[in-house]
């Protein structure tokens, strides 16, 4: 039996030859690279500027040495480029690599039957602790609020940022201003048509007396009787002068009378504060363009006036000067 197995003729024999022969046969993808890369008369360095690969890439590809370059999918894709670079088959040689020769990317694989907790910075105690440090310094804060922030100050700040939304609504003030400020223009004059009714029986007696004198001489004055009629008409102007004298005189009357208060008139809107001696507000509100104000009360008056360069402020009847009390537009001062 054993010389059965060991004889040349045996018909088994030259299958197993047949079979295994076009494998040994065959030479490797990087020998069929180069050798075609040498009938091309090309060089590794041309090759691996024509791919955008290292040298030694090129000769690792072509010596078969898969450990000097990256993966199993680079070397695929390196083989298919070479292979068009060459005009060879790729699909022929890739099939052609042993995948077992070359090396293969670790996978990382993450078991769902270990769950591993993240890693706390702190713990109950540390933000325990953070909350306790928190409240304590919002109490630290607050002390030193109460003591050393002024009472005034938060009204101040109100008074400037009055100040300034009246800067912003300044236009839509303008506009409804001569709406408030028409009212308060024609009260005189409706005093005032009272008064020259006084004047009109002198007016009238005038042309009354002019006329008896031509009537006591008709025949001897017979030409000059239209002349002396002619400027009885400018008589009655006289009357019509002296009612608008009369307000006048009555509203000079009247600001004595009101000197020893704060008198303010704004041209723009403005917010106004007024404290009397004993530090209680009796004035404060926000003022339309074109209003006047007139606020009396136990002096000193300390004031804070907003939008100051708009305002027109005088007390016991001077102009007081807000250009040099007022920072930001706001004017603080104290009139004695």
């Amino acid at each position: 039996m054993s010389e059965e197995n060991l004889d040349p003729s045996s018909p088994s024999l030259p299958e197993n030859v047949e079979a295994e022969a076009p494998a040994v046969m065959q030479p490797a993808v990087g020998e069929q690279l180069r050798a075609a890369r040498e009938a091309k008369g090309m060089r590794s360095a041309d090759v691996a500027q024509a791919l955008k690969l290292s040298t030694r890439q090129v000769d690792a590809l072509e010596a078969g040495d898969w450990s000097g370059l990256p993966g199993q999918t680079f070397i695929r894709g390196f083989v298919r480029n070479y292979a068009r670079l060459l005009r060879l088959d790729p699909d022929v040689l890739v099939s052609q690599l042993d995948p077992r020769l070359m090396p293969e990317l670790p996978r990382l694989d993450v078991s769902s039957s270990i769950s591993a907790a993240l890693p706390r910075t702190g713990g109950p105690q540390r933000r325990d602790f953070m909350v306790v440090l928190a409240g304590l310094l919002l109490v630290v804060l607050a002390v030193l609020a109460f003591f050393f922030v002024p009472p005034d100050f938060w009204q101040s700040r109100l008074a400037e940022w009055s100040a300034a939304s009246a800067r912003v609504d300044a236009p839509a003030a303008e506009s409804s201003a001569p709406i408030d400020a028409a009212p308060a223009e024609p009260a005189p004059p409706v005093a005032s048509p009272p008064a020259p009714e006084a004047p009109a029986p002198t007016a009238a007696a005038a042309p009354v007396s002019a006329a008896s004198t031509p009537a006591a001489q008709p025949v001897l004055q017979p030409v000059s009787q239209p002349s002396q009629p002619l400027p009885q008409p400018a008589a009655p102007p006289a009357p019509v002068a002296a009612p608008a004298a009369q307000p006048a005189s009555t509203a000079a009357a009247t600001a004595p009378a009101r000197a020893g208060g704060v008198q303010l008139a704004f041209t723009q809107p403005s917010w106004v504060e007024i404290r009397d001696r004993s530090g209680q507000i009796i004035f404060s509100q926000l003022n339309p363009a074109g209003s006047q104000r007139y606020v009396e009360g136990e002096p000193p008056f300390a004031l804070v006036v907003g939008n100051a360069t708009h305002v027109t402020v005088k007390y016991k009847g001077k102009p007081v000067e807000l250009s040099q009390r007022s920072k930001d537009d706001v004017a603080r001062l104290t009139l004695e």
